[in-house]
C-alpha cells in the first residue's frame, strides 16, 4: 500500500491533506493508526503504556486476556492478586494473577482496561528470543471496532465513518465473540463450512505456525486425526473466501485455529461491541481471485 502511495506525489498529499484539515474542521474522529513490529517471524508486537510505563507487548487476536510479566507488574509498583483460569487451544490449563484498574494508552490514546494479567509469558518463547513485557489482546478493544492489517504492520482504531467506507469494499463473515475466564476474556470464532454443518474456528494473529483442526474435523477437511506433521488443508468460510495451506489434527477444546498464515492475505475487520467482521483482500490479493 505505501508504494502505490508513493507515486502519486505533491498532488496527493495536498488532497489528503485538505481531506484531513477538512474532517478537522468538522470535528470529525480520525481513525487511529497503531503500528505493528515483526517478532521471531510472523508474530507482531505493538508499543503501548501500562500506568504510564512503555513496554514492548505481543499483539494476539487470540491471546484471550491482556497480561503483563511479573517483572513489568513491580516496575509499575502493581501488586498483583486474585486469579484468572483460562485453557490453551490443547487444553493446557493457565492460572494468572490479575491486576485491577490498570492505565493502558497506545499511540497516544487511552483505552479501557479494568483488569489484566500477571503471566510469565518468556517462558513460551525460545531461549534468546527478545525481551517481551506482556501481551495485549482483544479484551484492551472489547469496545472498539478495528482492522487488522498484518500485510501492512499495523492495526486501525475505526471510527462510525470509516468503518462505514471499509465495509463497503469487504465482504461481511459471521463470527462470535469468546469470552472465556469468566468474561474476562475476548477471542473471536469465524464460521468455517464443512460439508455436514458450520465449525467455528479461533482467528488468531498469535498462531504463526499451521492452521489447527480438532481431531473431530479432520475428515471434514482431508486431514489426518492426530497427525500433528503438516498436512495440505483447503476451506472456505460462510461468506465465501477461501483459504488453503498447512494444517494438523490433534485433541483440541475448539474446532480450530486460523492463524497468522491465513490472516496475513487479508484486512480483517472485527466489529467487537456490535459482534459483526468483515474480510477485505489484503493488498497484494487485490486483484487475485478469492
Amino acid at each position: 500500500m505505501h508504494n502505490k502511495l508513493a507515486g502519486f506525489g505533491v498532488g496527493f498529499l495536498t488532497v489528503a491533506f485538505s481531506v484531513s484539515l477538512l474532517a478537522s474542521l468538522r470535528g470529525a474522529e480520525m481513525p487511529l493508526v497503531i503500528g505493528l513490529e515483526t517478532y521471531g517471524g510472523s508474530q507482531k508486537v505493538i508499543h503501548a503504556k501500562i500506568n504510564g510505563r512503555e513496554g514492548v507487548f505481543l499483539f494476539d487476536s487470540g491471546g484471550g486476556v491482556s497480561n503483563i510479566t511479573p517483572e513489568f507488574a513491580a516496575l509499575i509498583c502493581r501488586k498483583p492478586w486474585g486469579r484468572i483460569v483460562g485453557f490453551r487451544m490443547t487444553g493446557q490449563r493457565i492460572d494468572m494473577a490479575r491486576c485491577d484498574a490498570v492505565s493502558l494508552e497506545i499511540a497516544g490514546n487511552p483505552l479501557h482496561l479494568s483488569i489484566i494479567g500477571i503471566f510469565d509469558l518468556m517462558s513460551l518463547v525460545p531461549p534468546g528470543a527478545p525481551k517481551l513485557d506482556g501481551m495485549i489482546g482483544l479484551d484492551a478493544f472489547a469496545n472498539k471496532t478495528i482492522t487488522i492489517e498484518l500485510a501492512n504492520n499495523r492495526l486501525i482504531v475505526e471510527t462510525p465513518e470509516s468503518l462505514t467506507e471499509r465495509a463497503k469494499a469487504a465482504t461481511e463473515e459471521p463470527v462470535r465473540m469468546v469470552r472465556d475466564a469468566q468474561g474476562v476474556a475476548l477471542t473471536v470464532d469465524a464460521a468455517v463450512k464443512t460439508a455436514n454443518g458450520t465449525a467455528w474456528m479461533e482467528l488468531d494473529t498469535g498462531n504463526d505456525g499451521n492452521i489447527a483442526v480438532a481431531d473431530w474435523l479432520a475428515a471434514e477437511y482431508g486431514l489426518e486425526p492426530g497427525k500433528k506433521a503438516a498436512q495440505a488443508i483447503k476451506f472456505q468460510l460462510a461468506n465465501g473466501i477461501k483459504g488453503e495451506g498447512l494444517g494438523w489434527s490433534g485433541d483440541l477444546i475448539m474446532d480450530g485455529n486460523l492463524g497468522s498464515q491465513f490472516l496475513r492475505s487479508w484486512l480483517v475487520t472485527f466489529d467487537l461491541s456490535g459482534g459483526r467482521a468483515w474480510f477485505a483482500p489484503a493488498p497484494q490479493m487485490a486483484n487475485s481471485d478469492r
